[in-house]
């Protein structure tokens, strides 16, 4: 069968089109890429410039600061840290993560709530001094006790979801970053939830047991551990869409 030339000369320019719509839409993607890493790069170094700024009297530790850094540029607010020190302040690394509007808010209320809540406690006790606190706590005037103690109650469990909702990228990343590496546990980190949000190693609490000897030696082996998360946030910043 002879093909006609005209058809021959259409799959020919289809041919070469397609090939030209390959190599343009190659060429656009791979200045996508360009461009988002020239935007990453950019915004790194403005948190670096921007927290350097606010730590000109005391910068950041060399061993903490990708971690610091990274967080940040995560969009996880950092307000301290430390790579950990023998002579002075905690034998090993740790980074806070600072409070939320809403956090602080409802931590300050909660703390008035108890505040509040004692001195109702001292009044009762004051009135009814004779009388065992399961008793006092059935008197008609100690309704109102009562009812600060579920007040008190609701505003904890409150303030314990608008932390869980808010640590839960750290969390995220943490749970990610160890299922790339296989760590001693007391080498692990973990995310301490008091009255402060801080990243730190299960093992730094075990510090003060210690010898200087395996104090210095575990010191060395937290940091390590807090730089290696470090370099792990910084590759996942760069790699992905944030």
């Amino acid at each position: 069968m002879i093909i006609p030339k005209h058809r021959t000369l259409i799959c020919i320019i289809r041919t070469y089109s397609v090939a030209i719509l390959l190599s343009f839409s190659s060429i656009a993607c791979a200045k996508s890429v360009e461009s988002t890493q020239l935007i990453k790069e950019q915004k790194w170094e403005q948190i670096v410039q921007e927290i350097e700024s606010l730590t000109l009297d005391n910068p950041i530790d060399p061993k903490i600061k990708d971690v610091v850094i990274a967080l940040n540029a995560l969009g996880i607010t950092t307000k301290a840290s430390s790579e950990g020190y023998l002579d002075h302040g905690l034998p090993y690394p740790w980074v806070d993560i600072d409070d939320t509007p809403e956090i602080k808010a409802l931590s300050d209320q909660l703390s008035l709530l108890l505040e509040k809540g004692k001195q109702e406690e001292r009044l009762l006790k004051i009135r009814y001094p004779n009388l065992p606190w399961d008793e006092i706590f059935d008197q008609p005037d100690a309704e109102e006790y009562y009812e600060l103690l579920i007040e008190i109650c609701e505003c904890g469990d409150t303030l314990d979801r608008a932390i869980a909702l808010y640590l839960q990228p750290t969390y995220l990343l943490l749970h990610q970053f160890y299922q790339t590496v296989n760590s001693p546990y007391d080498h692990i980190l973990m995310i301490q939830s008091n009255s402060f949000r801080r990243i730190q190693c299960l093992g730094g609490g075990w510090q003060s047991a210690r010898s200087e000897e395996e104090k210095a030696k575990k010191l060395g082996e937290y940091q390590e551990e807090m730089m290696k998360f470090g370099h792990f946030l910084k590759e996942r910043f760069f790699s992905t869409g944030n």
